[in-house]
């Protein structure tokens, strides 16, 4: 079998090896890979192999993303209790995360019970730093 035979044929059977590998393993350039390769049509560029990613919360294969779509809410919305009135309520992540770094210790249901537990001594004007 000559080089532009053996090369298709490679290029057939593994579609990941890249035209460096081809070449080293046929002992010619990768340039002379790459005419041989456009001259039969075939993809000169090598297949990417895809990473997998997880569902973060369930653990299922998802399409590039952090969670799948029955994990959505779950996972960017946390069920958390007023500091004040103990109600629960849904809350983003991004925004527990963010006060928490701001320095905010307590989670409230709104500007309401906010103002309450200043009202009560519950927290304090300055943060926590």
């Amino acid at each position: 079998m000559n080089t532009k035979e053996t090369a298709i044929k490679l290029r057939k059977e593994n579609p990941f090896l890249s035209l460096v590998d081809i070449a080293k393993e046929l002992k010619v350039s990768k340039q002379r890979i790459y005419k041989i390769l456009k001259d039969a049509s075939l993809p000169t560029s090598s297949i990417k192999p895809r990473k997998a990613v997880y569902c973060l919360v369930c653990g299922k294969s998802t399409s590039g993303r952090k969670t799948c779509n029955e994990c959505h809410f779950t996972y960017y919305f946390l069920r958390v209790n007023c500091a004040f009135c103990h109600i629960a309520f849904y809350k983003r992540r991004s925004v527990i995360i963010h006060n928490y770094n701001y320095g905010y210790n307590n989670i409230y249901c709104g500007r309401q019970c906010y103002y309450r537990g200043l009202r009560d001594k519950e927290i304090s004007w300055s943060r926590n730093y």
